[in-house]
């Protein structure tokens, strides 16, 4: 079976793993499952994405790795870019209030926006370029 080839990470670039869900089973039943995990291993990246699909068990590894890599190669299009918009609009509001509330003295330190995470994914965010988000269909 040809495999698909992987697409690097949207945030950043590296390139993602393949591995084994943990195996399960089910309540009802007793039938075993495992998926599959596509991962950004980057440690270094602002969002970790990780996406699980298949079951090894109900149709084979070559369908659940297929499933997988298939969701994991999604990637935003044009109708997404709205989103992106709103979502840099919404992280600068913030910047704003933050240093508004400040300014007069009723923050001693940015409040909204006290977790260093939300700040790494706010300026990535920010520095996102649409034009670099829209794909051709």
């Amino acid at each position: 079976m040809t495999h698909t080839k992987l697409l690097p990470c949207p945030f950043c670039g590296s390139t993602p793993k393949i591995r084994h869900g943990k195996l399960g089973h089910c309540q009802l039943h007793g039938d075993p499952f495992q998926d599959i995990i596509v991962k950004c291993c980057n440690h270094n990246c602002v969002a970790s994405p990780s996406v699980k699909a298949g079951d090894i068990y109900n149709g084979g590894l070559d369908l659940a790795r297929k499933k997988a890599v298939e969701k994991w190669n999604i990637r935003f299009n044009n109708t997404h870019v709205d989103l992106l918009e709103a979502a840099k609009d919404a992280c600068l509001m913030i910047n704003e209030i933050n240093q508004t509330m400040k300014n007069h003295g009723l923050l001693s330190d940015n409040w909204l926006i006290s977790s260093p995470r939300f700040l790494k994914i706010m300026d990535a965010i920010k520095k996102a370029d649409i034009s670099t988000v829209k794909q051709e269909g």
